[in-house]
């Protein structure tokens, strides 16, 4: 079974909140980055990942993450990590990335 990954996108009041929903790692990495730039347009002023869903991340799905942050961090826009389960909390954790993940 391939690696999947998907979105549920809600917009409030300049707000993105993607609930993701699959695998962030090498297969998934690129659709991450695609979305996170389709997302910023005039008028929003954050996205929030919800990762409840998504039950493995990789260095690929890591490094798609450091790269959004800073995609948004180039637009002005607030970029926060939601709901990581524990195994991806501790591997996020691990990596560096303790100050981006919200509670």
């Amino acid at each position: 079974m391939a690696d999947k990954l998907q979105f549920d996108v809600q917009y409030t009041a300049g707000i993105i909140t993607a609930k993701a929903d699959g695998v962030l790692g090498f297969m998934t990495a690129p659709e991450l980055k695609k979305k996170i730039t389709a997302w910023i347009e005039p008028g929003i002023k954050g996205i929030v990942l919800d990762l409840k869903e998504i039950n493995h991340v990789d260095s690929a799905g890591i490094a798609v993450v450091l790269q959004a942050i800073k995609t948004c961090d180039a637009a002005n826009v607030h970029f926060t990590l939601l709901n990581a389960p524990p195994s991806v909390k501790s591997v996020l954790q691990k990596s560096g990335m303790t100050a981006i993940i919200g509670e």
